[in-house]
């Protein structure tokens, strides 16, 4: 399960790559989320954007369908679209909770494969951490592996 921990975990392993005299960082990583859960629309390569691993993927075959995905004793399906046009990928995440009937949209703007996720939201508001993990664990409960742990472990050789 993806938690508060494992986002930290993942800035400071991109903190001590970008304190390296390689010079792969001209920008000091920026956290996706500030201190209060609030989205940094300032963020930069901060190591907590996880999210960039599944919409790379999902570019690839441009939409995704997962469906029945048990996360919590609720099963769900989700819908994920992608869409490149005029340097930005466009991503949407329809949520679909079978148990309360209940559906939650999520959009992400992306400039660039490497640049800052310039939007993220969740039912048209800005997107808390909170919302974020929640759809990180959904997506890895669909089968979707992040792999987190070879990027943490890796970090701390």
């Amino acid at each position: 399960m993806i938690t508060i921990d494992t986002l930290n975990k993942l800035h400071e392993a991109r903190l001590i790559e970008a304190a390296k005299p390689d010079g792969r960082y001209s920008t000091p990583p920026k956290r996706m989320f500030n201190e209060d859960g609030t989205f940094n629309h300032d963020n930069w390569n901060g190591g907590d954007a996880i999210i960039r691993k599944f919409i790379n993927d999902l570019d690839d075959k441009n939409d995704i369908i997962y469906e029945c995905i048990t996360h919590e004793n609720k099963t769900y399906d989700l819908i994920c679209t992608s869409r490149y046009y005029d340097y930005h990928y466009y991503i949407n995440i329809t949520i679909i909770s079978n148990d309360s009937d209940t559906v939650n949209q999520v959009f992400f703007r992306i400039y660039k494969v490497r640049g800052c996720i310039e939007m993220a939201r969740y039912d048209g508001q800005n997107m808390t951490v909170d919302q974020y993990i929640l759809l990180l664990n959904l997506l890895q409960s669909a089968g979707y592996n992040f792999k987190l742990f070879e990027k943490i472990n890796n970090t701390y050789k």
